[in-house]
Formats: structure tokens, sequence, C-alpha cells
């Protein structure tokens, strides 16, 4: 259903891009008797929460580009009271900035309600004027940006709440009249598309532990919170020139006297660096003198948090600093400096001793109420934590992390903590303690994502800090540093509840209680379960409990990488990463068999390279014509080619899976695109050179400049061209089919793309093989290569390295070379001779391979495999080279790995960063390939014609003793088990009605013998190997003898 010209877009009058911006809004209405249908359709910029007569009916929009964007549809008939009064409200929020998620609109609200009555007669209820507004002031608008990829801390003040404004007889004193914007259709959304996949679940998911009851205090000293991003007096920063990106705040510390201060600081995906009195500070701590201390700190960081921790009392002033005098009468603590130059202007500041020495750069002071609210992340996680005799504390937490202990305290600090674990009558009491503030850790089963919802009872200003982390490692609790996973909730008096309107990933969960005037109540506390809503078609077991294991958990992996689109994990980005999908889609079609899930993300990627996305780039950014972004529907527009390229195969990939001719139709135009503008980069030898890109193809310390003639992005090139000519074959054979002839053009596509894939494959043996190493490049550093490089940064004004730095940079990896394989770029002579590598992966140890490493990575050494990633293409690349015994070791080696590490999801890095962590993230879609490994090798399920039209099963016994399992095609699910006693193989199947198939049993010694089932199949020997062909609908039980090594 599609809006009217009824609705109108509306918000409040006054600042159209407000941050963090919290709106209410309502449209009261009388509902006719006799409705027979009742429709809402909704959006709104950036998100939002709908009710009707106080009943949430959801939250979106999903994620879109604003001129395809996404609106919602909501049957609503059941909600809706007759001959009475009836509400709809609506809760926005507008972040006010991009994030990996969103592109910065401007704020607004589009509803319209449809009423179809039995006579009839339609009724169009549209957003106008006649709507009220008021902004929500529970939450907290002054807060922290979670990371780049998100929003903005939760904090919701419950004082402030009125939780009966999504009623109908709720009084709107002092709500404003809703300002029309106007028309569908006008900028930024220029039009509309409906959804095409199902809302997110929402299902209870109860906590499993109680860990840790314990008391936390906060460490001596203060807490420092800025927005640098949108500075009063100053321009946003980073909006025209990456160089310019640069800031820093300054003050001067005054010490009573000579001590240590502790500087306490969140990690990000940028830098700053600390330092007092001109003397960059190494470590986490410094000594101030008695007196004056300039102190700076500088860097590309918009949004700064840290905590200095002093025994002393400290005061900070920027007075001196300022160029004008104050106008205000309290003294400003801190003088911003911005915009500055990265390069040259922060390490000046940083070098600064006295204030008279301080650059002339542009300046403004920050006063008290510029700062933003508390970091309630930064706060949890610096606190100090003490045991009372009356508490308790995992070992696997206090062990790393000693906890100060209080033996003398024996004042009851909890009762039933058990209690938080279910829904019933009972709850768990919790004591305030003058020794410092309650602090519990609480346990989830697995890790999930979602939303945290808790009920509790308490006195009024009592502050419940939840900070949400994935896992209990080697160091005790593993925060996650490169996103705030936090919240802070402020109670009012007496009970009451509250779920999260953030969707965050975790596990676990540490809850610190502050300020607590009597003993608290809790009632419950669960997580809610939000991910694309699977059904479980397909399933593994085997005799290997562990490869079951390891099926299961990889499949769950990748479930909670389902949302509006794939995301890469469900804690740190929630980002939709085109590569990622590609491995996402194709474990999704074995496990769940969600095939619009995969449909909507690939019409995703192909509005990237739609010439409107110029319009929503920074000006700096725009008119560069490179390939797909490499993440979708963000206010950032990286490209990472290998990315691009896997956006092709995932096209062919999702053909071959369901069969869907209009999808292939509509996509191939964006393929064509997307390879016509890859083909422009060839060098005059015929390899690929984009400049300026992410040239990632694994993390490893492999030779992967921004810019160069790189061998995996020209292999993975080669392979898009032939899938692109199987697309333009197919498509010219599906009009031949319909009677149509306009087919010649897509023939000649084919063969020219057949023609530049055998091009560059000559290329890449000619130039990238090193015949010293006998392998293939990572990139070419010859004497041209030099050349193009110099006259680069010449171009640019840049002093190029020498010839020789140049060479020293060549690597040799393992991923290079494997993807040669895959992309079938190697000679016969020469795969034999590189194909070691990728068998290496069975036994190899992928610790501490860190990409910083590079320097000091010699030439002489193998770069490996560094990531569960990567190893999805090794995998494959085996399967493709007959080796599948040894595809199925790499995933019980290093997948096993993962299990005995006690994880319920598979990781995105082997060790990285420091040895002190297992990973980064522990849950990442692109590590679930076992499951395309063991439903496609072990139970051998297969398409041998698009959309399984036709089925091919070809069990791989891998040294196991049974296996069994279903897998999901667009007809229904195709069913196998096998079983082997010594020699005897029986192998049983059963086929959905309307596809036909065949059945491989290879290296027999007989004629495979009819248990079960028809008799009428039609069998086929080739030496040691039967086929079996398979009626439709087929259910059949042979029995074989094995040959014996």
């Amino acid at each position: 259903m599609e809006f009217s010209q009824a609705a109108s877009w509306i918000w409040l009058d006054g600042e159209a891009v407000p941050r963090n911006f919290w709106l209410r809004a309502r449209q009261l209405f009388l509902c006719p008797r006799n409705v027979l249908k009742a429709t809402l359709l909704l959006t709104a910029d950036s998100r939002y929460e709908a009710f009707i007569n106080g009943e949430q009916l959801g939250v979106g929009p999903a994620r879109s580009y604003p001129w395809a964007y996404s609106y919602d549809e909501y049957d609503v008939t059941a909600l809706l009271q007759e001959n009475v009064e009836n509400v709809l409200a609506v809760r926005v929020v507008h972040w006010g900035d991009s994030s990996f998620q969103y592109i910065r609109g401007r704020a607004a609200i589009l509803a319209e309600l449809i009423i179809e009555l039995q006579d009839g007669q339609i009724l169009h209820l549209g957003s106008d004027e006649h709507w009220l507004l008021s902004p929500d002031p529970a939450y907290i608008r002054e807060t922290q940006r979670s990371a780049p990829q998100f929003g903005y801390e939760e904090h919701y003040d419950a004082r402030l709440a009125e939780d009966n404004w999504v009623y109908a007889d709720f009084a709107t004193h002092n709500w404003e009249p809703a300002t029309i914007l106007g028309p569908i259709g006008m900028e930024p959304w220029t039009k509309l598309v409906p959804r095409s996949i199902p809302f997110l679940s929402c299902d209870d998911i109860f906590p499993s532990k109680v860990v840790a009851a314990e008391l936390a205090q906060l460490l001596p000293g203060t807490s420092w919170n800025f927005n640098l991003r949108q500075l009063p007096g100053l321009p946003i920063l980073g909006s025209e020139s990456t160089e310019q990106s640069g800031r820093a705040i300054v003050t001067e510390i005054i010490a009573p006297d000579a001590c240590l201060l502790r500087i306490h600081h969140t990690v990000d995906y940028s830098w700053h660096s600390f330092a007092c009195r001109g003397q960059k500070i190494k470590g986490q701590s410094c000594e101030l003198q008695a007196g004056r201390n300039l102190f700076v700190v500088a860097g590309n960081t918009e949004w700064l948090s840290f905590y200095l921790e002093c025994e002393l009392p400290l005061q900070f002033s920027a007075t001196r600093l300022l160029t004008e005098p104050s106008l205000h009468k309290e003294e400003p603590p801190w003088a911003v400096f911005a915009p500055l130059n990265e390069k040259t202007e922060l390490a000046e500041l940083l070098r600064t001793v006295t204030p008279d020495q301080l650059p002339p750069h542009p300046r403004v002071e920050l006063r008290y109420e510029d700062l933003l609210a508390p970091d309630a992340f930064l706060l949890t996680k610096t606190q100090r934590h003490l045991l009372p005799a009356s508490g308790f504390c995992d070992l696997r937490i206090a062990g790393p992390q000693p906890r100060t202990l209080l033996p003398e305290l024996t004042a009851p600090l909890i009762v039933q903590p058990d209690a938080l674990l279910h829904q019933n009558k009972d709850f768990t009491t919790l004591y305030p303690q003058a020794e410092g503030d309650l602090h519990l850790v609480i346990e989830f089963e697995r890790l999930m994502v979602g939303y945290l919802q808790f009920e509790l009872d308490t006195s009024e200003g009592t502050i419940i800090d939840v900070n949400l982390f994935e896992e209990i490692d080697d160091s005790g609790i593993f925060w996650t540093d490169l996103v705030h996973n936090s919240l802070r909730y402020t109670c009012r008096e007496g009970r009451q509840s509250y779920r999260s309107n953030v969707r965050r990933g975790f596990r676990y969960l540490s809850l610190t209680i502050r300020g607590a005037r009597r003993p608290i109540r809790f009632y419950n506390l669960r997580g809610l379960l939000s991910t694309y809503p699977v059904e479980k078609r397909g399933s593994f077991a085997c005799s290997e409990t562990t490869l079951t294991k390891i099926w299961e958990v990889a499949a769950y992996t990748v479930q909670l990488c389902m949302e509006d689109t794939y995301t890469d994990c469900p804690t740190y980005e929630q980002t939709f990463y085109v590569g990622d999908a590609r491995n996402s889609a194709l474990v999704n079609a074995l496990a769940f068999g969600a095939y619009e899930l995969t449909e909507r993300c690939l019409r995703l990627v192909a509005q990237s390279l739609d010439p409107q996305i110029e319009r929503v780039k920074k000006p700096h950014e725009r008119g560069r014509l490179l390939l797909t972004t490499d993440h979708i529907v963000s206010g950032w527009f990286n490209v990472i080619p290998m990315w691009s390229f896997l956006w092709v195969w995932s096209v062919w990939d999702h053909y071959q899976l369901t069969g869907d001719r209009k999808l292939l139709t509509d996509l191939y135009p964006a393929v064509k695109e997307n390879l016509k503008r890859a083909l422009s980069f060839l060098t005059e030898r015929a390899l690929l050179d984009i400049p300026d890109v992410s040239n990632l193809v694994d993390w490893t310390p492999m030779d992967m400049p921004r810019e160069g003639e790189i061998t995996a992005n020209t292999v993975l090139l080669v392979e898009c061209l032939r899938r692109a000519a199987a697309m333009a074959e197919e498509l010219a054979n599906l009009q031949m089919s319909s009677g149509l002839q306009d087919s010649m053009d897509l023939l000649a596509e084919a063969s020219q793309y057949i023609v530049d894939a055998e091009r560059i494959r000559i290329a890449v043996n000619q130039y990238c093989w090193s015949d010293e190493r006998q392998a293939y490049l990572d990139t070419v550093r010859d004497e041209d290569a030099y050349e193009r490089y110099s006259s680069r940064l010449q171009e640019r004004g840049e002093l190029p390295e020498t010839y020789e730095r140049f060479q020293e940079r060549s690597r040799i990896s393992e991923p290079t070379n494997t993807l040669v394989l895959l992309c079938h770029c190697a000679p016969p002579e020469r795969a034999k001779q590189i194909l070691p590598m990728v068998l290496s992966a069975q036994e190899a140890d992928y610790v501490n391979v860190d990409p910083n490493w590079k320097p000091s990575w010699t030439q002489d050494k193998l770069v490996p495999v560094g990531s569960p990633w990567f190893l999805f293409f090794t995998a494959e690349t085996l399967v493709a080279q007959g080796e599948v015994e040894a595809a199925i070791q790499v995933i019980r080696r290093h997948w096993g790995y993962m299990l005995e590490k006690g994880s319920t999801t598979f990781w995105e890095m082997f060790r990285f960063w420091t040895d002190e962590h297992w990973t980064r993230s522990l849950c990442h879609g692109w590590a679930g390939g076992p499951v395309y490994f063991l439903s496609t090798q072990v139970l051998g399920v297969r398409p041998a014609e698009p959309g399984y039209a036709r089925v091919t099963i070809e069990p791989q016994p891998c040294g196991l003793q049974w296996a069994r399992g279903s897998v999901p095609t667009p007809h229904g699910d195709v069913h196998v088990r096998w079983q082997i006693d010594g020699q005897d193989w029986e192998v049983e199947l059963q086929l959905p009605g309307g596809i036909s198939g065949e059945l491989l049993l290879n290296e027999l010694s007989e004629r495979p013998v009819l248990l079960a089932g028809s008799s009428g199949d039609e069998l086929v020997q080739k030496q040691s190997d039967w086929q079996i062909k398979l009626a439709p609908g087929a259910h059949v039980k042979y029995r074989c003898r094995r040959l014996v090594d």
C-alpha cells in the first residue's frame, strides 16, 4: 500500500537537524463503526517507535538511502476501538549526524492511517498540522557518541517521563501543533519504498546466572566528556577536508602540590594524544608540579571522553589560553583549538610548554555547561571493586581482576539473586551500603542481540549504570572498548519498568546502582532477542559432536548478524559490510532459507552506484566514480575492491540458489556498471590499480597499500568477469526462450567479458608471479610500478620513498595465493606449486597475526591467514581442488578452538592487537562458514540448476561414521541421512515435490542396492563412481560397498 496526498512530512518548527533529539508525536481520531481493515503507513528520519492506544507496534524504518527511503506497513485493525477516540503515538529519535547505518538527513515524520469501511468508504488520516508534538524530556540529549557506527549513549531520566502519553486520555498541555515540511517526494526523501522484509523478532531471553554481587567505588578525580564535532563558533569539523580534521582541547591544571595524574580514556577508531608541559605522555600517567601545568589533548577524535584520576583536588582553567576575555563570570575549564592540520599543527600544540608559546590557531572557550553528561561506559569500566564477606565474585573475574576484600562487612548485600533469572512473583532485594555502590555482573546463557528490559522498585534519584559486554576471557571482563555499549537510567520513586531503545549485542551486563536511599527490589531483568525472524529449516548432525556443535553455533552466529540487512556483528558495528554479507548469505541459504534478506541486500548495494549518491557525500568526496561502497547506507563512502567484487559473486550465487530471474534482470545493469568502472582502473599492462582505496583481503601483515597493482584484486576481477559472462548468457537464453529478439547484445557482452578475463589472467601470470619465491606477490613492485607510484606522489606534492624501500615492502601471503587458485588464474604447474600453502591451514596456528606488524614482517616469511573470514575462502579453494577432507579439518581445528574457549558464537579474528584477549568481536557473521561446507560437502546438497530446479546430492564421509540433516530450497527442504559400518554405506534422502536430482556415490566397489523407495531410478557407472537419477519428490534409501584404501 502507498501513501496518499493526505500525508505530509511534519516536525517541530525550528532546528532542522537537531543532535540526538527525541520527539513525541500524537494524533487523536474517532474510529467509526464497521471497520473492515485499518492500515498504518509510517516512516521517520532517523528512527521511530510506534503505538496504537498504548500497544507497541514496532520500530523502524529499515536502513535505506534517502532517494529510496523505506517505510513500514502495519495492520492495526484489531487495535482500534470503534466509536471512541483512539490515539496514534510515535516516538522519534533524530540523530543529527551520519552513522554507519544512516545518512544524515533532516528530522521528520510521515504517517497515514487508512481505514476501510464495510460500505466501501475509505478514510485517509495523514500526518498534518493537526498532529501534536513535544520533545521527550526523559531522554538526555547531551550524551557521548557510542561510536561512529551508532548514535549516542542512552541516558533516560524516569523522573521526567510521562508514561501515559501513548494513551488517548493523556492531557497534551504545552504540546505544539506540527509544522508541515512538505509533501511526499520532497528532498531528501524523493522516493518512498515499502519494506520488503518482515519485522525483527522480539523474543524474551532471561539471564542464566548472577556471577558477581559486590561493591564499586568511583575513582578520585574528574570525568571529562566532550562533543568536538559541532562546536559553537567553529565550522563542523571534517566537513570539507580530511587534512583539517584535527582538534585539541587545552587547559591549565592547577595542583596544590606535586602529585601523580592517572589518565583513563576510551579507545575509538580515531586517535588522540595527551601532553603535559610540552611532554607527550607515554603510558597512562604523568607527574604534575605544584601550580600550573599546561595540559593538551590533541587528535582527530570527535567525541572525547577521559577520566583524570588524582588523590589531590585539582582546578582546571583556560582563562590564560584565550585570545579574547571570556564573556562569562564562571572561569572556563578548557579551550578548544580547531580546525587544525593533523600532520603539522597538532604536533606543534603537543610540544607547547606554557600558554605564551601557544600557536595562533582558532580557539573557543568550553564552559561546564558545554560538557556532555557523564559517560556511563567509562565510569563503570574504571571504577574499583570491593568484595564484602556477604558478596561474591566469579573466579573468572576476580582471578585476573582482583577485588579488594572487605571481610568485616557482613551486612546483607543481596537476597535471592536467582529471582533475577525468572519471571514470577519473587524478587531480588539489594541493600545499599555506605562503603560503595552496588555492583552486579549478570550472565546470559549465550551471546544475544536486542533490547534490555527491567523492572524494579527503588527511591527517586537512584542511578542505574549498565555496561553490556560480550565475554569474560583470560583477562577477566572484556569491555567493548570501541563502542560505548552502555546506558544510564535515573529512577523515579516507586515501582517502574524500562525497555531500552537501543539494540545492542551482549552476553553479560555490569549493573551498578548508585545513590539508592532504601533497599531495591528487582522484579525481573531480561533481554529481548531482536534478529531477522528466521525459521530453522536447515540442520546438521554427525558422529563427531564437535562438528555438530560447530554447525549449530555457526548458524546462530549468522542469525545474530541478520537484521534489516546482514551485519558484520551485533555489538561493535551492526554495519552492512558487503564482503561479509556474501558469506553470510550463503550460510543463511543453508541454515534458514531466508532469501528475501539477501535480495534486499543485493538491491541496496546496487543503489550505491546510483549517481544520486553524490548529493549525500561531503564536498571533497564528490566526483570520484569508484566501485560499490564497502558498507551500505552509511555517511562514509569507503571502497574495498574485494567487497565490491564479492557483491558480483553474490548476485550469481543468489541466482543459483533461488532461480530468481527478475532479480538477476534488475541487477545485471548494476553489475555491468560496477565492472565498467573496475576495468577503467586497469593499468597499461592489464593489472588493477584503483587509487586511494582500502585494499583489505584479510587481517594479516600483507603488502596491501592503498594503491598499486594488487594481485588479489586483479584475480577477483577476473572471476567477476567470468560470472558476469554467465549472467549475460543466462539472460540471453531467457530472452530467447521468451521469444524476444534482443539477446545478441547480451551474448556480445558475455563474449567480451571472457576476452577481458583471459587478458587479465595472462597479465597476472606475467607480472605477479615471483620466480624466486615460486608464488604470487601481494603487490607488484617492479620498476614500472615504482614509476607510477612516484608520479602519483609528486602530483600530490609528496616525496616518494626510495626504490629500495619500495621493494622491501613486497610480501608473499597465503591469502593472495589462495585467491589466485580460487579464481582459476594459476596454470596447472603453478597451481601445484602453491596448493601446499592452502593445505597448510589444516595445522597452522593463527595466533598473533596482526596487520600492525607489517613493518617488522620480513620478506622471507610467508604471511599466513589471520581470521575465520578468510578461512572461508581457504575452505572454498580446498573444495574446488578436491581436498574436501582438508577443508573439514580446517573447520575442525580452528572453529573447535573457539568452542574450547567456551564461546557461544564465532569470532571476527584470532588474537589481535594484544595477547590480552582472544579476539575483538566474539560474534561475526563472516565466521559462519562451517554451515556452508558441512551442508554442501558432508551432506553433499547443492543446486544442479538455478533455484534447485534440479539438485545434486554428493555426500562426502570425511572420516565420519554418520551424518544427517536438511537443506532448504525454494521448493521445500532436502533431507539426507547416511551411515557407514565398515565397508557398508547406507544413504537415505528425500526430495521435495517438484524438483528432480541426482545422487552421486563415489569410490564404490559394487553397484548400489535399493533398500526403499522407487525402483525406477536410473543408475549410471563411471569407474568406481555411481550416478543415480532421482525423480521429483523421490524418497529413497540405498546400500553400497565402499572401496577400502
